[in-house]
């Protein structure tokens, strides 16, 4: 096993230089290291394994790096800031969203023809995925029922709002929360529960209408697959975090482990020699992998029991430690050593020739003959425009969804 590993390191040596005409990112909302090792003994183990052996499709990706997460005002940090870090490549403030060090919580004072995509477990306006697209003081401000007065009088926006007003360009967008685009006399067609809108606009219709390509609106599995994404140009439809949130570590591991399978399939359909796979977290959380059990133990040995709290709290929190990056792809042995969290957001752009490296691409030499991917990989012609580049936040498979209750 040593002298394979030695060797996959010796063909790591063949750099990719390539461009990135895909760039995928896999967020993992919470998953610090600690929920990775546990999530792969679970997977080992539910395959009938002593589960230490077990190899997760992200442990495959050959370059890794350590991330720095706290932001500029706290050295434990929170979704919102730190999605802002790596999708928008700078740091910010405690609660900020898609905003720099220079605002205050709560004080509200697709370039190159690329496709981008936000696809989530969570709702679309939750922090994480939100930081792809919006720009406000406070990451609660989901729906305009949410906003402060003071908020209002300054003329600020909410971040469903944001989404389709604001943000017109992003063409796949899966994911719930679907209350804060309902206004409060509309109904929602699966659970009957009321919008949380009150200005009146119905922010679903509002994105149909203002589309002047073809676009779908679906909000089931059935109608998901109906789509032809030959005749559809835009589409309307992470809770590893949410479940640690509240202590509940089965449901967190075993959101890992789905996770997990998600990156499995986009190995598989996507050819490395010129598309960029990024996994990381946003931040970890305070779940300890601990004591001395012998190898093969059961990772889930006992029975449920709720622990008592040392100090009572509504809601866990999440921890400061640095959290792991993994990759492969054009660029990807960019991803080195310890950086901080906003690094990731600049080596994407890097490796796609985007933003402020937009020109890098005139000087770079392309690799003539990139390592051999290990994945089946897609044709150039196959894949078409629609996803030449995708950033997913807490991307994941429809069918492979992992649902459970935690606000």
């Amino acid at each position: 096993m040593a002298r394979a590993s030695i060797d996959e390191a010796l063909r790591l040596q063949t750099l990719n230089t390539n461009v990135a005409k895909n760039v995928v990112l896999f967020l993992g909302d919470g998953m610090g290291v600690s929920t990775v090792t546990t999530a792969r003994i679970l997977k080992g183990q539910k395959a009938g394994n002593p589960g230490e052996e077990t190899v997760l499709a992200m442990d495959s990706l050959p370059y890794t790096a350590m991330s720095k997460t706290y932001n500029i005002d706290k050295q434990v940090p929170d979704s919102a800031a730190c999605a802002t870090a790596f999708l928008c490549g700078v740091k910010t403030n405690f609660g900020l969203l898609g905003l720099d060090g220079g605002a205050t919580y709560k004080n509200c004072s697709s370039a190159k023809g690329k496709s981008t995509g936000i696809v989530t477990t969570t709702r679309v306006t939750h922090a994480t995925p939100a930081a792809g697209y919006a720009h406000t003081a406070s990451r609660n401000w989901e729906a305009d029922s949410d906003l402060m007065a003071e908020a209002r009088e300054n003329n600020c926006t909410d971040i469903a709002y944001q989404l389709v007003e604001e943000a017109p360009d992003i063409e796949v967008i899966l994911g719930g929360g679907r209350r804060a685009f309902l206004t409060n006399n509309m109904t929602d067609p699966e659970d009957g529960s009321k919008g949380t809108r009150k200005d009146g606009i119905a922010l679903i219709q509002r994105w149909l209408d203002r589309k002047t390509g073809p676009a779908r609106y679906v909000w089931n599995e059935t109608e998901f697959n109906s789509v032809d994404p030959k005749s559809v140009d835009y589409l309307l439809g992470g809770r590893i975090d949410h479940a640690h949130h509240a202590s509940k570590a089965v449901k967190a591991l075993e959101e890992t482990v789905v996770f997990d399978d998600a990156v499995k399939v986009a190995k598989d359909m996507l050819d490395t020699s010129d598309s960029l796979i990024v996994v990381t977290a946003d931040h970890s959380h305070t779940m300890t992998f601990a004591g001395y059990p012998k190898r093969g133990h059961s990772i889930f040995a006992y029975k449920e029991y709720r622990q008592q709290s040392a100090v009572p709290r509504k809601t866990g929190t999440h921890a400061g430690e640095d959290v792991i990056i993994m990759a492969d792809g054009p660029m990807a042995h960019l991803f080195h050593g310890v950086q901080e969290q906003h690094y990731i957001a600049h080596v994407m752009m890097y490796a796609a020739c985007l933003g402020e490296y937009t020109h890098d691409c005139d000087t770079r030499t392309p690799t003539v003959n990139p390592r051999p991917s290990r994945s089946a990989g897609i044709s150039k012609s196959a894949r078409g425009d629609i996803y030449a580049i995708t950033l997913i936040t807490v991307a994941y498979i429809l069918s492979l969804m992992y649902t459970f209750d935690v606000e």
